[in-house]
């Protein structure tokens, strides 16, 4: 048959698709890599914010002692309670 690849035209072909999709699975590694350690960067950001943060019962022990010293009035202390 006239229009039919040959065997060589065949194997640069599969050749050429090899070579293609060898070089798309680079760009997604490397995609993948870079996606990985912007991830870690957040992950640690996140890790330093939770160590540093309080829970809503210390806060509210805060200010409760803070209100007993007098040093925010009730008002003020109903009023941060309210936003935590």
């Amino acid at each position: 048959m006239p229009n039919e690849p040959t065997n060589l035209e065949l194997s640069q072909g599969i050749t050429e698709v090899k070579e293609i999709t060898s070089e798309i699975l680079e760009a997604m590694n490397a995609f993948s890599d870079r996606v990985d350690q912007r991830f870690n960067k957040v992950e640690n950001r996140l890790d330093r914010i939770e160590s540093t943060m309080v829970t809503k019962l210390q806060l509210n022990g805060l200010i409760n002692i803070l209100q007993e010293n007098k040093v925010i009035s009730s008002y003020e202390a109903k009023t941060v309670k309210a936003i935590s």
